[in-house]
């Protein structure tokens, strides 16, 4: 039996409407799931609710996890229980003798869950289990690490924060955190957060993010192609600007990656482009908006450019079309740059030649593949959970209408 001491405390959750985690009821469960809430249920004396997220760590009511490496899975849980208050509860549970048994069960601070995640940290054994909590109306939010290492008894950590992102930043192999924190004059942080062999967190590195009273987008962890890792931090501010900063940390300091120390578009829609790996490559992308060609498409179309500018020289991945009514990016041949121009439809829209009027692709969504003609010129493509029609003109070569096909993304 792990022998685990937890408590709830909470972390800020992003702001935009893509990236506030909504705690969804849980569907219906298995015949494992229903075991676990019955042991649940059975301690605590009363029925309860199951709950989860759909993007933030974790997909399932019920998660199984192997926490102390011996090859057995553990069950880690998010709930609520009428009878225990607002507050969502956390719940840890071992398998013995065939039957599952509360290892511990705790009432968290917060109303919701925006980040969950298991961390491996030099100096313990076991995996760490961190967890972001938020409430609403309340600015204030924290991060926790609960450490499960039965042999060596260690309080939980808990800072506050905006919002939390783990991934190797030193490269020792182990995993850090990254929190990104406001101030009370409205500069955001990023804090770099390194387990020691003091067995604490200690702060590795730090740096303000350029502009001041953001809403932060998305904090991602990733590889650049020079092989280091670095944070990126995408956020809006108050004036339709998007921005988009990349660390690496150096010796001890934070050091920018991206060419020109900042990407900056006018974005007034949501979501927000974000970076992100357009390309399926491995490795995130930042986009750059372009003017579109005629004023009509003003309102609904913008030309896209995303790049890898965290190398010494900017690569330019692909060039597209993104429909800010239906969030879909549609990347299009560099070759028809200013000599296109996009078409809003009732139900998709279409790009046609400036100087012909020639429609060279058109997609249009449809309820049912059921009498729509498909060919080496047409497609049915399902674009997230919507089924849609591609179309392409003759004109175009294979190659062309393969990298049309395949560069279509749902924003949503």
């Amino acid at each position: 039996m792990l022998c685990i001491v937890l408590c709830l405390c909470g972390c800020s959750a992003l702001t935009t409407k893509n990236n506030i985690t909504n705690l969804l009821s849980a569907p219906k469960q298995n015949e494992n799931e229903s075991s676990i809430v019955a042991a649940i249920e059975d301690y605590l004396g009363e029925d309860i609710s199951l709950k989860y997220s759909k993007n933030q760590g974790y997909t399932a009511p019920v998660q199984l996890i192997d926490i102390d490496f011996d090859d057995v899975q553990e069950a880690v849980v998010f709930y609520y229980a009428p009878n225990k208050g607002a507050n969502i509860r956390f719940a840890l549970l071992a398998r013995k003798d065939g039957k599952w048994n509360i290892v511990a069960d705790k009432e968290g601070l917060g109303t919701e869950v925006f980040y969950f995640d298991t961390i491996v940290l030099p100096y313990v054994y076991g995996r760490q289990i961190t967890v972001g909590y938020q409430s609403a109306n309340i600015d204030e939010n924290f991060f926790v690490t609960y450490f499960t290492d039965k042999n060596i008894q260690l309080p939980d950590y808990a800072e506050s924060c905006r919002h939390i992102v783990t991934g190797d930043m030193t490269g020792n192999g182990y995993s850090d955190v990254i929190l990104a924190k406001v101030s009370s004059y409205g500069n955001v942080s990023l804090n770099i957060l390194s387990f020691t062999e003091d067995l604490s967190f200690e702060s590795v590195g730090v740096k303000n993010l350029k502009y001041t009273n953001i809403e932060l987008a998305q904090l991602v962890v990733d590889y650049l192609r020079d092989g280091r890792r670095a944070v990126f931090a995408d956020y809006t501010d108050t004036h339709n600007r998007m921005h988009t900063e990349v660390y690496a940390l150096e010796n001890g300091r934070m050091v920018p990656c991206l060419t020109d120390g900042i990407v900056t578009n006018i974005w007034e829609h949501e979501p927000v482009i974000a970076s992100r790996d357009i390309d399926n490559d491995g490795y995130l992308e930042t986009a750059t908006v372009i003017q579109p060609q005629t004023p009509e498409e003003v309102p609904s179309f913008k030309y896209i450019q995303w790049s890898d500018r965290t190398s010494a020289e900017q690569q330019e991945i692909c060039y597209g079309v993104f429909d800010v009514r239906e969030n879909i990016f549609m990347a299009i041949p560099d070759q028809w740059r200013d000599t296109v121009y996009t078409k809003a439809l009732d139900n998709g829209f279409e790009i046609k030649n400036i100087e012909t009027d020639e429609t060279m692709v058109k997609l249009v969504e449809i309820e049912s593949a059921d009498n729509v003609e498909s060919g080496a010129y047409s497609y049915t493509v399902y674009i997230g959970t919507r089924l849609w029609h591609l179309e392409c003109s003759t004109d175009m070569n294979m190659t062309q209408v393969e990298y049309v096909y395949k560069g279509i993304t749902d924003f949503d």
